[in-house]
């Protein structure tokens, strides 16, 4: 590959494919980065893996979801409202950041305010 600045190259690719490789700026942990590589199948992997969940709490303050997948919330960030307070229930009972959620289960994400909260998930 010639060097080229990214401004240069052609604006899209035309598709992924698991054999394209990426380079990847990776927090060295000091404060700089580290330029490593990563292939179209990884990218997928990881996408799979831990997908995210957006829940709106907008106009209202409770949102029931059924777990599309068997999967574990692992983490919950407010976008918005960082002071609010966010409760997960799944099949109407408290619960556990980490534990198992079957295929099917229902969700409920309830705000005390109006917010935006990212669930962070495995899928198992």
């Amino acid at each position: 590959m010639s060097d080229k600045k990214i401004s240069a190259l052609t604006a899209k690719a035309s598709s992924l494919d698991n054999t394209d490789e990426f380079v990847i700026a990776e927090d060295d942990g000091s404060g700089g980065y580290v330029s490593k590589k990563i292939t179209g199948a990884e990218i997928r992997e990881g996408l799979n893996l831990n997908p995210d969940f957006f829940i709106e709490l907008i106009d209202v303050q409770t949102v029931d979801f059924y777990a599309p997948f068997d999967m574990s919330i692992d983490t919950t960030t407010i976008i918005t409202s960082p002071t609010t307070t966010v409760t997960i229930e799944l099949n109407s009972s408290a619960y556990t950041l980490g534990s198992s959620i079957s295929a099917g289960d229902k969700i409920t994400v309830t705000s005390v305010a109006a917010c935006l909260v990212r669930l962070d998930t495995t899928k198992n």
